[in-house]
């Protein structure tokens, strides 16, 4: 379990450039750890390079949850709350525990402002939205063309559970990023359904892209494509992922009232075109604009299409 270095705030530590905050009116936050450009006026040592630390950033992932939120700023006339690292990954991995993630006192100076603006957010969405909300970590990677989708299960865990649902419900009440949410559904619907099954996060990312057979969006879990395979690399989720589900549901006493977070990791080919971020951001956006109104109710107002 990581561990909790994080502090509570009455506003976002977001005075410097380093950290892009954008406040929010629904219960929606964007985080994006990787996509930061900055470099002037930045005398921040290098990280180490070494087997254990990536140092290369996630392109254009800022420009992309931009998108996202200007898709759902479309339809609610309101926007989700986005926190943004804009210093290169070579310099802070926001993403780390802080003694993994910057070599300098200056690293872990912005670690700090990313993680504490981001708790502010959480700290006002669960003030203002009944204790609920959903966290977004946007990625990018370049191992192959499938979106994952972290939940903090293991790779082995979906291959092993693909066919079993009783055994998929349990591991999503259990130790999933999205066990809040699972815990408070109802009949019909199924925690492995949310996972893996229709009006699942990656199912409604490709249903939305389906119109276009150039606009296809293939994810990783979904109902075509359950679980990886044994060759396919996965992602489950990292600091960020865990950190905000895990200590929310635990200050708040009950899993009920928690926080729900999915690491989505892009693929370059969903990343490295104007047109391709486009479907990336509306696919995402979609989804998310389905579950806020399936399972964030009746905490999202004034929508702008009804």
């Amino acid at each position: 379990m990581a561990q909790q270095t994080l502090l509570s705030l009455s506003s976002p530590l977001s005075s410097s450039s380093y950290i892009i905050y954008q406040p929010g009116d629904i219960p929606l936050i964007l985080t994006v750890p990787h996509g930061g450009n900055r470099k002037n006026g930045i005398t921040i040592p290098d990280r180490s390079k070494n087997d254990d630390n990536q140092l290369l950033n996630d392109a254009y992932t800022i420009s992309t949850a931009q998108s996202i939120a200007n898709n759902i700023a479309d339809f609610y006339g309101a926007r989700p709350y986005i926190v943004i690292c804009n210093v290169p990954r070579i310099k802070v991995d926001v993403n780390r525990p802080i003694e993994q993630a910057a070599e300098s006192d200056q690293g872990k100076a912005i670690w700090k402002e990313y993680h504490q603006t981001i708790q502010y957010a959480v700290n006002e969405i669960r003030t203002r939205h009944n204790q609920q909300g959903l966290l977004l970590d946007i990625h990018g990677h370049q191992r192959h063309d499938f979106v994952m989708l972290g939940y903090l299960l293991e790779k082995d865990e979906l291959i092993n559970l693909q066919n079993d649902a009783d055994g998929t419900d349990q591991a999503v009440l259990r130790k999933s990023s999205i066990q809040s949410l699972a815990a408070r559904i109802s009949i019909p619907e199924r925690p492995s359904d949310l996972l893996r099954g229709e009006g699942s996060f990656g199912q409604l990312m490709e249903f939305a892209a389906s119109e276009n057979i150039e606009d296809v969006v293939k994810t990783m879990p979904s109902p075509n494509h359950p679980a990886p395979t044994e060759d396919e690399f996965y992602f489950i989720g990292g600091y960020t992922t865990e950190t905000y589900h895990d200590s929310n549901n635990n200050n708040n006493g009950n899993q009920d009232g928690g926080f729900d977070t999915i690491q989505i990791e892009l693929p370059q080919r969903l990343r490295f075109t104007s047109s391709q971020r486009q479907v990336a951001a509306k696919s995402i956006a979609d989804a998310a604009i389905y579950w806020l109104d399936h399972y964030y109710q009746p905490v999202v107002h004034n929508k702008a299409h009804m």
